[in-house]
């Protein structure tokens, strides 16, 4: 079983656009137990990822005391793969053998080519992808008759 985690974005919009990679990292790997990092508001979007083993959710915190935070919930773990789509510090500061990191883009490229880029497969970028459960289908049927 490999272990992943994956820090992705706050805001809902940017999620969407991560979720792409995210599903071509799984089904590249599909043993992967995932730990995902991500915005109160975007957190309901990975509640059903297949091989999620935990959901941290990062409040954003003044100085940027959040990082600490999330470093602590992932110190100590050996990780198989570790992407960080938000370029912070501490991706650098854990144990993982395959690192994804975002850095600063000055193209102009669509975003989901950009984070396709990350994990090397710019040439033909995943789409995004939402996953869901029955809780989310009921949902839906409740609010759409």
């Amino acid at each position: 079983m490999k272990r992943m985690l994956f820090i992705t974005a706050t805001r809902v919009g940017d999620a969407v656009l991560s979720t792409g990679i995210l599903n071509h990292l799984i089904e590249q790997n599909s043993d992967l137990q995932i730990t995902l990092a991500c915005g109160p508001a975007a957190a309901p979007l990975f509640e059903s990822v297949p091989g999620l083993e935990k959901l941290i959710v990062l409040e954003k915190k003044r100085y940027s005391l959040h990082w600490p935070n999330l470093w602590r919930s992932c110190i100590g773990q050996f990780w198989d793969v570790l992407v960080d789509l938000r370029g912070s510090p501490m991706s650098f500061t854990l144990f993982a053998r395959d690192r994804y990191r975002r850095g600063e883009s000055r193209t102009l490229e669509h975003r989901v080519r950009q984070l396709a880029a990350i994990v090397g497969c710019q040439n033909n970028p995943p789409e995004p992808t939402l996953w869901i459960n029955d809780n989310h289908v009921r949902s839906a049927s409740q609010l759409i008759p």
